[in-house]
């Protein structure tokens, strides 16, 4: 007996030779064909079917609704998913890190019971708000080695790709190892173009991180001269991140910045910082493995 035969009761044929005198498909269709019942849906009033194959009772309004529904969330999670893979895939080829592992950094696992560590979160949360309503704002942390600035900067530019809902040009630039990379492009012609890439991006991205400026003037109570190359690489940067989004970390406090990078680049560094200055002063060192 065919599949069709078992079945044949259920169809609307008064016998089987007007079964068989249909096509395939349309066969097919008559098998499959769903039986309309007199009950409304109690959700949007309209008509009800039975589904043949499966004994189900459906609403095909409210399921059309819910199909449409679940396709419009799903193109959303997507489309979320890819804004945040271009972001840090700019992130992971402009950014130069000191500790890759720092970019595990977040605001949830700088886990701390001190007053000042605590306002530190506080202000880096209202910092990641400014940035996602498209403000300016300028972010310092200062204060001595160890205390958690560079973890509270990454956490924030963490939360400042993941929290938007566009794609978003963050760096993160080490400063010291920037210094050192641009020193040995001088002579290689590769690494001449890569760091005038870098620049060009750490001059024109939507959020940058300064990290541990300062560090590579040495010693914190007796800093070298910086070099005049150093002062016009910082010139640079500070003069086209005016009026942009950035933030700072440094061992060096405001007097220490003033008398080593000149006070031009002081105020162009601490302007739209009101509200956003963090001092690490009475912190215990906070340098952990992640």
């Amino acid at each position: 007996m065919s599949w069709y035969e078992k079945d044949l009761k259920q169809l609307r044929f008064k016998d089987k030779d007007d079964f068989n005198g249909l096509s395939l498909d349309q066969r097919i269709k008559e098998m499959i064909k769903d039986e309309q019942i007199e009950e409304s849906c109690t959700s949007c009033g309209g008509g009800l079917i039975k589904l043949k194959q499966i004994g189900k009772v459906i609403c095909p309004s409210c399921a059309k609704q819910e199909l449409e529904e679940e396709k419009k969330d799903l193109e959303n999670t997507w489309s979320k998913n890819a804004i945040k893979a271009m972001s840090w895939a700019y992130f992971n080829d402009y950014s130069i890190l000191k500790n890759k592992t720092i970019k595990q950094a977040g605001l949830k696992n700088f886990i701390t019971t001190e007053e000042q560590a605590k306002k530190a979160k506080d202000i880096a949360k209202k910092y990641i708000g400014a940035i996602l309503e498209k403000k300016t704002p300028h972010m310092i942390l200062s204060g001595k080695p160890g205390r958690g600035k560079t973890h509270i900067a990454m956490a924030t530019a963490r939360s400042v790709i993941e929290m938007s809902p566009e794609e978003i040009k963050v760096l993160f630039i080490h400063y010291s190892a920037f210094l050192k990379f641009k020193q040995t492009s001088f002579s290689e012609k590769d690494k001449k173009l890569r760091v005038s890439e870098i620049e060009t991006e750490m001059m024109n991205c939507d959020l940058l991180v300064v990290d541990d400026l300062g560090v590579e003037l040495g010693s914190l109570r007796n800093p070298k001269e910086p070099s005049s190359w150093n002062i016009d690489t910082l010139t640079l940067i500070m003069e086209a991140r005016e009026d942009k989004p950035l933030i700072v970390t440094t061992n060096f406090d405001e007097p220490q910045i003033i008398e080593s990078y000149e006070d031009r680049n002081q105020s162009r560094m601490f302007k739209h910082s009101n509200g956003f200055r963090i001092e690490f002063s009475n912190i215990t060192d906070k340098r952990m493995d992640f």
